[in-house]
């Protein structure tokens, strides 16, 4: 009789209360009542018709039946159609493990060899800064390239003759994850990088970053970072390069956020043009928010046609920004 009060206030179909009836007292409310009531009344999984391969399965199956049944194991070179869903179970189970396999050994990679190749070569491009520093921007290549092999992976470059070597810009780019900074310095190894200030304080890596020009900024505080670009720029020449992430920040969720006016104080104070780079591949690498490495990501570099200073200080500072990270966003992929 409750179960009839339960159908009427829920306003469901005369045979729902029925079917209700059937579970509970097919299950039964023993001594538990309730836990055993939640189990009754729980929907029961489908007795329908499983359902039929998807279009990616049905082009894998002329590659896994090429090799012939007796290649899988089974008896006889005919296949049944139990041999054949059997067989593309297997091989997705095989692509899996092989993909786990992937991510646990790059993933240890990245933590254990990387640092011990950056303890190894640290001290070494500390004594090259002090006795050969033209050797450096090749150093910085070298290192770049080596922190994306022991990961599996080459960065893609895209639209390299829009730089010129001999040519100064304030390079502008999105954050989207850990190599972000790498990937940069790798492809214009004689620009200066604005990095967080707490970089400073790493031992080793904080003294040859400084030995190296980088421009160290404590977000948040007012007027800090633009004391130490101004700073840096009365120090250097207009012949050096500026790499700047203006989201401050890696992207916590993939997205480009709002990008900060560091770049465009840069650009009002020198004669440096200005160079959009899209980086793509490097969320789905390694995010803020996830601790392995994902060995299917494609790293990319996508560098943009440059913006001359003169075009530059005709827009107002909001257009400037909006132009920029319209241009940024506009090949970026998620």
């Amino acid at each position: 009789m409750w179960l009839g009060v339960v159908r009427n206030r829920l306003e469901a179909k005369n045979d729902s209360g029925s079917l209700w009836s059937h579970r509970v007292n097919g299950q039964g409310m023993g001594p538990k009542g309730e836990r055993w009531w939640g189990r009754g009344m729980r929907n029961q999984p489908g007795r329908g018709r499983r359902p039929k391969p998807s279009d990616e399965q049905r082009k894998r199956l002329p590659e896994l039946l090429q090799r012939g049944a007796e290649s899988y194991g089974f008896r006889g070179d005919i296949w049944t159609n139990p041999w054949v869903a059997l067989t593309v179970r297997w091989r997705e189970m095989e692509v899996v493990v092989y993909k786990v396999f992937r991510i646990i050994v790059f993933t240890l990679s990245m933590y254990i060899v990387t640092h011990l190749f950056v303890l190894v070569t640290l001290p070494f491009a500390i004594l090259i800064s002090y006795f050969d520093i033209e050797r450096i921007p090749t150093l910085k290549q070298w290192f770049v390239k080596s922190l994306f092999a022991i990961i599996g992976k080459k960065m893609k470059l895209s639209g390299y003759d829009n730089f010129n070597p001999d040519h100064a810009y304030v390079i502008v780019s999105n954050y989207p994850g850990f190599y972000a900074g790498f990937a940069l310095i790798g492809v214009f190894p004689r620009a200066s990088v604005v990095a967080h200030a707490f970089v400073k304080r790493v031992p080793l890596l904080g003294q040859i970053l400084n030995r190296l020009g980088t421009i160290f900024v404590q977000p948040g505080k007012s007027g800090h970072g633009r004391r130490a670009l101004d700073l840096h720029l009365r120090k250097c020449d207009a012949a050096h390069s500026v790499i700047i992430l203006p989201e401050g920040a890696r992207t916590p969720d993939g997205r480009i956020h709002q990008f900060r006016r560091g770049f465009v104080n840069i650009l009002r104070q020198t004669s440096l043009d200005l160079l959009p780079v899209t980086l793509n591949g490097l969320y789905q690498l390694k995010p803020m928010r996830r601790f392995y490495i994902d060995p299917d990501a494609e790293p990319e570099i996508i560098i943009h046609a440059p913006v001359s200073n003169a075009t530059t200080r005709q827009m107002s500072d909001e257009e400037l920004l909006t132009m920029v990270q319209n241009i940024i966003d506009s090949v970026y992929l998620l």
